[in-house]
C-alpha cells in the first residue's frame, strides 16, 4: 500500500506541475534570500568591518522579515494548489482511499516538494553568497571583495526554518482532508461563486476606510507622527482595498451592465457576466495583488530614495571634517548668570587649547555664532515655537547669523544697520521690503536666493524641516539685546560652532578624546548639547545603517514582486480552466475564434489592470507620509524623491505589463486549447 500512495504522490506531482514549478520557485527564491541573509550576518569578515555588529544585528532582522513573508507565501501557494486539487481528493475517497491514506499521500508529495524546495534553495543561496556579499559591502560603501563564506549554522537554522513551514503545510492539509467529506472535496474547488451581499455597505466601508487612511497620509506633517500613524493606515489601506476590491468592483461592472452602449457588445457581455458571476473569489486576488504591488513600490523608492540622497544628508548634518557645535537654551543661558557674548569668550578660550594640544590645522577652521528660532509657521510674520511636552517638530526653522560670519561663508561685505537684515526665506515673497520676529520689525536689505547655512554650518535635527530660513544681522550682540524684551523664548538656543581640517580622521578613538577633554571643563557642564561630528566616520556609521535597510529593501522587493508573479499567475491559471467550458459553450452556439481572443484580451486586461491602478493611486496619497519617513531618515532633497518615485512607478507598470503578456497568453492557451 505504501509503494502505492507513494507512486501516486509522484504522479500527481508530474501531473500538476503547472501549478508546482510557480510555487517551488517563489519557495527557493524565499528560502534562498533567507540562506543569504542568515550566513551574511554570521560571516566574520562582516563583523570586522566598522559598525559590523550593528550590521549583523540588521541583516538578522531582514532575515526574520524574510521568513514570515515566505510562510506567508508558500501557505498562501499550498492553498491554492490543494483547492485546485480538491476535485481529485474528493475522487479518491470515492473510489476507496481512506482519508489517512490521502493525507498520507499528500504528506509525500509536501515531504518531495519541501525538500526539493530547500536542496534547491540553499544550493541557489551558496551560489548567489558572494555576490550577495559584493553587493552588501557596495551599497555600505566599503571596498569590494569577491569572498565567500560557508556556514553550517547558516544551513541548519535555513533547515529547521523552512522545515517547520513545509510542516505546518502537511499539518493544513492533512486537517483539511480528515475534516471534510468526499462530496465537500469534490464541491470545494467552486466554492467562492456566490452572490456578494450588501453591496452598498461594503463598497462605502471600503471608501470610508480608503478616505481615512489617505488623510492621514496627506495631512501628517510631523515625521515622528508619521512614523507612528504609517501602520495605521497601512492597516486601513489594506482592509478598504479588500472591500473596494470585493463590492466596489461588482458595483462598477453592474454600472457597466446598465449602460447598454457598453454592456450589449458580445466581447464586453462575456466578460462583465463572467467578472461579476466570479467577483468574491478574484476580490482576495486581487486585493493581494495591489498590497504586493504597493509595498514593492515603497520598498524600491525608499532603499532608491536613501542610497541615492546620503551624500546630500550627509552635507547637510556634517557640513565639515570635523566640528564640535555648543548649544544652550535661553534658561542655562539665565542660570550661568553671564550674557551670551561672555560664554562665548568662555567657550573660544577652551577651544583654542583643544585646538593646541591635539595639533588640529588652522587652515580650513570656522569659527561661527548663530542663533536658531523654530518657528510656529512657515510664512512671516514670525513667532517663536512655544514650548511643549511632547515631541513637537517646528514647522520652520530660522537662523541667524551676523555680517561677519556671513563675509566668511560667501565672501561678501556687509555694512547693516541694526534694523537692517539679508533674508533668506523659500516660502516668502521676493518683493516683501520688511519682516516682523516677534513684535520686532526688520528691513529686509536684500533677499537672499540661496541658503548660505548649507554647507558651512551642520544643522543636525533641525534638518528634520523642510522649510530653513536664515536671517543676517548686523550683531548678534544686539540681537541678543533684542530677544532679552520677549516673553516666550524658551526655545531659543545659542550656538557655537567650530569646524577644523583635521588629519586625525582616520583614528577611531579620536572623537572620543575630544568629547572626554570637554567634559572636563566645568564651564560645560549641564548644557543642552555638546555635539562633535568627525564626518568620516559618521559616514561609515550612516551608510552602514542605510546600506543594511536598502539591501533588505531590495531582497524584500524582490520577494514582493515574486510572490505577486505567482499570485497572477494562479488567479489566471484558475480562472482559465473555469472559463474552459464557458467558452466552449459560446463555440457551440456560434462564437468565432476571433471574438473568443477579443473577449479574453477585454476580461483580463479589465481585470489585471485594475490592482496596479489602485497601487499606484495608494502610492500616490501615500507619498507625503513616505516621505517624511525617509525624512527621518535622511532623505531630505524633494525632488529627488519625487523623480525616483516616479520612475520607479513606470518601471513597475513597464513590468506588469509583461506579466500581464506572459499570463495572458497562458489563459488564452488554456482557454482555446478544446
Amino acid at each position: 500500500m505504501q509503494k502505492l500512495i507513494t507512486r501516486l504522490a509522484l504522479t500527481n506531482l508530474k501531473k500538476n506541475k503547472e501549478i508546482y514549478i510557480p510555487y517551488m520557485i517563489s519557495g527557493v527564491l524565499a528560502c534562498a534570500f533567507y540562506y543569504i541573509f542568515t550566513t551574511l550576518s554570521m560571516n566574520p569578515e562582516i563583523e570586522a568591518l566598522y559598525g559590523g555588529k550593528t550590521i549583523g544585528e540588521t541583516l538578522r532582522l531582514g532575515g526574520r522579515i524574510i521568513a514570515l513573508a515566505a510562510g506567508v507565501i508558500v501557505l498562501y501557494a499550498n492553498s491554492f494548489t490543494m483547492k485546485r486539487r480538491m476535485v481529485e481528493m474528493g475522487l479518491y475517497s470515492v473510489l476507496g482511499l481512506e482519508k489517512r491514506h490521502i493525507g498520507r499521500m499528500v504528506a509525500i508529495e509536501n515531504l518531495l516538494v519541501g525538500c526539493t524546495v530547500m536542496v534547491t534553495g540553499l544550493v541557489t543561496g551558496m551560489l548567489l553568497d558572494k555576490l550577495s556579499y559584493a553587493v552588501l559591502l557596495r551599497v555600505m560603501r566599503f571596498p569590494v571583495t569577491l569572498n565567500s563564506f560557508f556556514s553550517v549554522r547558516a544551513v541548519g537554522k535555513t533547515g529547521i526554518v523552512f522545515g517547520l513551514i513545509f510542516l505546518a503545510v502537511i499539518f493544513v492539509n492533512c486537517w483539511k482532508i480528515m475534516r471534510y467529506n468526499p462530496l465537500a472535496l469534490m464541491k470545494e474547488k467552486r466554492s467562492g461563486e456566490k452572490e456578494v451581499r450588501f453591496l452598498w455597505l461594503g463598497t462605502l466601508l471600503g471608501v470610508l476606510m480608503l478616505g481615512a487612511a489617505y488623510t492621514i497620509a496627506v495631512r501628517v506633517e510631523n515625521p515622528v507622527k508619521a512614523l507612528t500613524l504609517f501602520f495605521g493606515a497601512v492597516l486601513l489601506a489594506s482592509g478598504g482595498t479588500f472591500f473596494i476590491f470585493r463590492s466596489g468592483s461588482i458595483m462598477l461592472f453592474r454600472l457597466l451592465q446598465k449602460n447598454k452602449s457598453y454592456y450589449y457588445k458580445p466581447q464586453n457581455f462575456i466578460s462583465v457576466s463572467n467578472l461579476i458571476f466570479r467577483i468574491r473569489k478574484n476580490a482576495a486576488g486581487m486585493a493581494s495583488i495591489c498590497l504586493l504591488c504597493s509595498m514593492a513600490l515603497v520598498s524600491l523608492i525608499g532603499g532608491i530614495s536613501l542610497y541615492k540622497g546620503g551624500r546630500e544628508y550627509l552635507n547637510a548634518v556634517a557640513a565639515k571634517p570635523y566640528v564640535v557645535d555648543i548649544s544652550r537654551g535661553e534658561k542655562e543661558v539665565e542660570a550661568s548668570q553671564k550674557t551670551v557674548q561672555e560664554l562665548w569668550e568662555t567657550e573660544d578660550r577652551i577651544l583654542a587649547g583643544i585646538e593646541e594640544k591635539y595639533g588640529l590645522s588652522q587652515k580650513g577652521a570656522r569659527n561661527y555664532r548663530y542663533v536658531l528660532l523654530p518657528l510656529q509657521e512657515e510664512k512671516a510674520p514670525y513667532k517663536i515655537n512655544q514650548p511643549t511636552q511632547g515631541i513637537e517638530i517646528p514647522k520652520a526653522y530660522l537662523t541667524v547669523i551676523d555680517q561677519s560670519a556671513y563675509k566668511v561663508m560667501t565672501g561678501k561685505s556687509e555694512n547693516l544697520k541694526e534694523t537692517e537684515v539679508l533674508l533668506y526665506d523659500p516660502s516668502g515673497s521676493s518683493k516683501e521690503k520688511q519682516v516682523t520676529l516677534e513684535g520686532q520689525t526688520y528691513q529686509i536689505k536684500e533677499q537672499l536666493d540661496t541658503d548660505i547655512i548649507s554647507g558651512n554650518i551642520s544643522r543636525g535635527m533641525s534638518n528634520l524641516v523642510n522649510n530653513q530660513k536664515v536671517m543676517v544681522v548686523s550683531d548678534l550682540k544686539k540681537f541678543e539685546e533684542v530677544q532679552e524684551t520677549l516673553k516666550e523664548k524658551e526655545n531659543i538656543s545659542w550656538h557655537h560652532f567650530y569646524s577644523w581640517e583635521t588629519k586625525n580622521k582616520q583614528e577611531k578613538d579620536f572623537r572620543a578624546k575630544v568629547e572626554a577633554e570637554l567634559q572636563t571643563y566645568p564651564e560645560l557642564q549641564g548644557i543642552s548639547s555638546v555635539s562633535i561630528t568627525d564626518r568620516h566616520y559618521d559616514e561609515l556609521e550612516y551608510y552602514q545603517l542605510i546600506g543594511g535597510i536598502v539591501f533588505i529593501g531590495g531582497f524584500l522587493a524582490l520577494l514582493f514582486l515574486s510572490a505577486m508573479v505567482l499570485v497572477i499567475y494562479y488567479k489566471q491559471y484558475a480562472e482559465a480552466h473555469e472559463d474552459c467550458e464557458r467558452f466552449a459553450i459560446l463555440q457551440k452556439v456560434g462564437l468565432d475564434g476571433k471574438d473568443i481572443n477579443k473577449t479574453i484580451a477585454r476580461q483580463v486586461l479589465t481585470v489585471f489592470f485594475m490592482p496596479i491602478t489602485l497601487a499606484i493611486i495608494h502610492m500616490i496619497f501615500a507619498y507625503n507620509i513616505v516621505q517624511q519617513i525617509l525624512q527621518l531618515l535622511g532623505v531630505i532633497n524633494k525632488r529627488l524623491m519625487l523623480g525616483v518615485s516616479v520612475g520607479t512607478s513606470v518601471v513597475m507598470v513597464a513590468f506588469y505589463g509583461a506579466v500581464y503578456l506572459m499570463t495572458a497568453k497562458v489563459y488564452k492557451n488554456i482557454v482555446t486549447r478544446r
